[in-house]
């Protein structure tokens, strides 16, 4: 109770040092639109309009932006009175007394500090399906599926994810792998971030029976905007997994030093390309290290649906029995995002 009341009586004072009027949002087109803004959250700026409602504009299409509500900003916790953004500069100050300029492409969120201290959140998510088959030398049918679920409040972002592939062969035998994980991302500043991520897996194709993965670290956004983002991330991992032997099961513990990149880049006719790799590599300087990467191409179809290319590739330096190194999956397929 006393924090809002803090809340209101911070904006009133805000709201009377500068002239009366709406905020005001311009376009580079030169359009100005007055309302109020709603939230600014990775690629995208929502903005209520009183003649259009709530709409959603790319932030690359904004000129500049001005507003008398008090904001919660990536980074802080304190509310963030925003001067103004200019053509990709954003200049606030905050309670914390920092006083900062920031990209607006670099910009992960910000909204109005009422609601976020009510608790309001942004979900998204993505199912998408894939499918291959062989016939001739080798006769398989490959069915995956991989579904994707992200929840934020602030500064704090939850993922879920889960993939499922079913495969049968000529001989009417089958292999199944299976991968879930959930990660928790803490934006502690416009740039830096820190994750802790849970995953637990098996693969019939690699003899693993079961694999559990605990890892935390930070993260370096080099830079995020609606064309492109790079991200870096370094950190800790457990690993505890049973896998089969000729003669038994193996149960194996290890520590891992992890290193990981998340590259996108928009492509011509609205597609997108996207590449994630990691390296696990053993603390005690052993030999057992992994690498593993997905490269593909999306394409939107419209309404939420999108086409897909990918290439999964994965190394392990010692495998089970009769497994091989390397593995590689070419994957097509259709999804549905919201």
């Amino acid at each position: 109770m006393l924090r809002s009341l803090q809340v209101a009586i911070l904006s009133v004072l805000f709201f009377l040092s500068f002239p009366l009027s709406a905020a005001e949002l311009t376009l580079k087109t030169g359009e100005k639109l007055l309302g109020e803004l709603v939230k600014l959250e990775g690629e995208n700026v929502i903005w209520l309009s009183p003649g259009l409602g709530k709409i959603t504009l790319p932030k690359r299409k904004i000129a500049s932006l001005t507003t008398h509500t008090l904001l919660k900003i990536n980074g802080h916790d304190k509310p963030c009175a925003l001067y103004s953004i200019q053509w990709d500069k954003t200049f606030y100050s905050c309670e914390d007394k920092s006083s900062n300029q920031l990209k607006l492409s670099a910009l992960e969120l910000m909204m109005p500090y009422e609601d976020y201290y009510q608790g309001a959140y942004s979900f998204k998510g993505k199912l998408a399906i894939n499918g291959e088959y062989a016939s001739g030398n080798t006769e398989e049918d490959t069915w995956a599926v991989d579904s994707y679920a992200e929840v934020r409040r602030g500064d704090y972002r939850h993922t879920l994810g889960a993939k499922f592939e079913y495969k049968t062969k000529q001989d009417d035998a089958s292999e199944n792998k299976l991968d879930t994980r959930y990660r928790l991302d803490w934006f502690f500043s416009e740039r830096w971030f820190a994750y802790s991520q849970l995953t637990w897996e098996m693969d019939d194709s690699k003899k693993l029976d079961s694999r559990f993965n605990l890892g935390t670290g930070i993260g370096y956004q080099f830079w995020d905007n609606d064309h492109t983002a790079l991200a870096l991330q370094t950190g800790i991992n457990y690993v505890k997994e049973d896998r089969e032997t000729a003669d038994s099961m193996l149960d194996a513990e290890r520590h891992l030093w992890r290193l990981a990149t998340d590259f996108r880049h928009k492509l011509p006719l609205s597609g997108e390309f996207f590449h994630r790799s990691q390296l696990l590599w053993p603390y005690d300087g052993g030999e057992d290290w992994e690498f593993e990467a997905v490269t593909g191409i999306n394409f939107p179809l419209g309404y939420g649906v999108f086409s897909g290319v990918q290439l999964d590739y994965e190394y392990d330096n010692i495998p089970s029995d009769e497994t091989e190194k390397e593995d590689t999956r070419l994957k097509v397929g259709i999804g549905y995002e919201w």
